[in-house]
């Protein structure tokens, strides 16, 4: 409590003058942390103009979700990383805006599978537990710090690597 509120600039004791519990402002950070992410991919996806068909809004929304672990909040990655670990009341709070960014990547992966983007004998839900399973685990290995050697990427090259993996597979294309 005193870290949060050296970092707000406030007392330790005044952070519960904004939050009536260490459980509330756990919601809180949850909830940020998801609604910004799902809020984030949204928004890019949207766009049909950039992204105009299905391979590319995948990669969009790949690319969206990794700045969101990386760059735009750390809300983010701490949901991400202590998620798994909470008290079941806990995570059955959260599951819906949870369910709502999974539907969101069913509806990103299903418009691509319909189109011909994607193959057709794979289902949609394991297809984005695999991808989202891979993004996420990212918090727990990768450290953007760490791109000043050629043993390290940077953000935006192992996006692009997960992006070429996760569209285009592990064998080579001829």
């Amino acid at each position: 409590m005193r870290a949060i509120a050296t970092e707000a600039g406030i007392e330790a004791g005044s952070v519960y003058y904004h939050f009536g519990s260490k459980e509330e402002i756990l919601d809180k950070v949850l909830d940020k942390g998801l609604r910004d992410l799902l809020d984030g991919v949204a928004e890019t996806v949207s766009d049909a103009h950039t992204y105009p068909n299905g391979q590319s809004k995948i990669a969009a929304a790949i690319e969206t979700h990794m700045a969101y672990l990386f760059r735009s909040s750390e809300f983010t990655s701490a949901n991400i990383r202590i998620y798994g670990q909470l008290p079941k009341d806990v995570r059955t709070r959260h599951w819906p805006v949870r369910h709502e960014y999974a539907l969101l990547w069913d509806s990103i992966l299903d418009e691509a599978q319909k189109a011909g983007c994607i193959r057709s004998d794979i289902k949609i839900v394991p297809l984005r537990q695999v991808m989202l399973g891979a993004l996420n685990w990212t918090v727990e290995w990768f450290d953007p710090s760490r791109n000043d050697s050629s043993e390290h990427y940077s953000l935006q090259e192992l996006t692009e690597m997960l992006q070429k993996l996760l569209l285009g597979g592990l064998l080579r294309q001829n």
